[in-house]
């Protein structure tokens, strides 16, 4: 998670590579959306596994807040007058990696469907906010 999620922001805040299309950043992106998933096959630890698929609203609830202020950073300091496609992507990224950590630290559940709803879907969650962040932002301009 550390290195997706460092390689996310980093790739974002450096100016030298923010000219970059998003096709040159696609596989961080791609691999940092499918992580969670993947972690969510993992075989669950002998204290999970008591652990039903419940409380996955509330995962995703808490990695979102959690994760709230670090999008409200993202959006400060990004220095570009109109959100680009490569901004929202690698934003959503970082934001569903941190949210997945701080989930993975938090949450005792190794459930496979409650780790696939409350925690791996932050970050697609996340990247549709964004998106949508850019289409208002791109009818307002």
């Amino acid at each position: 998670y550390g290195v997706g999620i460092a390689l996310a922001f980093g790739k974002e805040f450096f100016v030298s590579v923010r000219r970059g299309s998003l096709g040159d950043f696609g596989w961080l992106v791609t691999a940092a959306l499918a992580l969670p998933f993947l972690v969510a096959f993992a075989p669950p630890t002998e204290l999970s596994r008591s652990f039903g698929p419940g409380g996955a609203l509330n995962c995703f609830s808490y990695g979102a807040l959690l994760t709230l202020p670090i999008a409200a950073l993202l959006w400060a300091f990004d220095r570009d007058d109109r959100l680009s496609l490569r901004t929202v992507c690698l934003s959503a990224a970082a934001l569903g990696l941190s949210a997945n950590l701080i989930l993975e630290l938090h949450c005792p559940s190794g459930n496979f469907v409650h780790v696939l709803l409350g925690h791996a879907s932050l970050g697609i969650a996340w990247l549709v906010l964004w998106a949508c962040a850019r289409l208002l932002n791109r009818a307002a301009s």
